[in-house]
């Protein structure tokens, strides 16, 4: 009998970190007012394809409720 190193719960919960992580958008909120503010808005323009293509594949996985394969989450990574 196989076993799985992390549950369902773990990896549902690493995969919302990932999403919450890549999203451009919640990390130029996470800086606003801050002194780091217009430095994070040039570079989420900058990676802003990466980024979103990490975010969405997340929220693929998410949608889904079931494991996912890390290396194709970040599959994107190699690309750049």
């Amino acid at each position: 009998m196989a076993r799985f190193e992390h549950s369902d719960a773990e990896l549902y919960n690493q995969l919302r970190y990932f999403a919450m992580l890549f999203d451009p958008d919640k990390a130029k909120m996470a800086v606003i007012g801050s002194a780091r503010f217009e430095g994070a808005g040039i570079a989420a323009c900058r990676n802003l394809t990466f980024l979103s293509a990490v975010s969405a594949t997340a929220h693929k996985y998410i949608g889904q409720r079931r494991w996912a394969d890390l290396g194709t989450l970040f599959n994107a990574v190699k690309k750049f």
